[in-house]
């Protein structure tokens, strides 16, 4: 089920002649970009609300395995009551996924609630860049 938001994007793209992926990224395409990352939403991909096709998530991680960086965004926070909550690729595959996620929608909008699990190996490089981000914030005029 789509969101209303989701719906406008919807019908800007069909009117664009831009066609969707029911079953996600074509790792197939993606492997043969070079791309070195790739963002996904696999538990409620944008604008469909699909989940990634079981062969497809297996596609994308032999992808990453191979070297590739996925980051996964959660963005629904997987609290549903119409299924059972699809494994986040980061469970499966933690070194080789940026996971992120909110749970603003449900708790509280204002709030602004999120968190990101980076790899080891991108950590320190992580938490610099959030100082930074946060040093600009708290210097800047609104």
């Amino acid at each position: 089920m789509r969101s209303a938001l989701g719906d406008r994007f919807w019908r800007i793209w069909v009117a664009a002649g831009v066609s969707t992926l029911g079953d996600g990224v074509r790792v197939e395409e993606l492997r043969a970009s070079g791309a070195p990352a790739v963002l996904v939403t696999p538990a409620h991909q944008f604008p469909t609300g699909v989940v990634l096709s079981a062969e497809r998530r297996r596609e994308l991680m032999r992808w990453a395995e191979a070297g590739g960086l996925i980051f996964e965004d959660d963005y629904d926070a997987e609290h549903r009551y119409d299924r059972p909550p699809v494994p986040a690729l980061r469970a499966m595959l933690a070194e080789q996924v940026c996971y992120s996620g909110s749970v603003s929608k449900w708790l509280a909008p204002a709030l602004r609630v999120g968190w990101v699990l980076a790899p080891a190996k991108y950590r320190d490089e992580v938490v610099a860049a959030k100082r930074i981000a946060d040093l600009c914030l708290a210097h800047s005029k609104h």
